[in-house]
């Protein structure tokens, strides 16, 4: 990696566990999960899933604890909005790849739409 890295760029990264030295395919990164409503993207560099709500306000109540995990992680999520329906894909785009911070972001929206569930808005 520290090919693709100028040195001034090298410190931003500092907080990311090192990557193995080779990878045989990106099939091997990131490890799929083995029960989850996540998928590894068609290309294998994200990680994807559709939640399906109820109705429109139970959707934006969602969207506003994307908004808030994207300030407090420091981590955008892609995502997108139609109906009742919200499409995320995360990915660490500075590496290309899906990370441990992805990881996370998607066990903290998986109990995030849960959440909203079980709160029956």
């Amino acid at each position: 990696m520290d090919e693709y890295l100028q040195d001034s760029d090298r410190s931003r990264y500092d907080f990311l566990p090192p990557l193995r030295e080779t990878l045989d395919s990106y099939n091997e990164f990131p490890v799929s999960p083995v029960s989850s409503d996540w998928a590894s993207s068609s290309c294998g560099k994200k990680l994807e899933r559709q939640f399906t709500f109820p109705n429109v306000r139970s959707r934006n109540a969602f969207v506003l604890d994307i908004m808030e995990l994207e300030s407090s992680f420091g981590h955008h999520v892609d995502y997108n909005v139609s109906d009742a329906n919200v499409f995320i894909a995360l990915q660490t785009k500075d590496l290309g790849m899906v990370t441990n911070l992805d990881l996370e972001c998607s066990r903290r929206l998986s109990d995030c739409a849960a959440d909203v569930h079980r709160s029956a808005l």
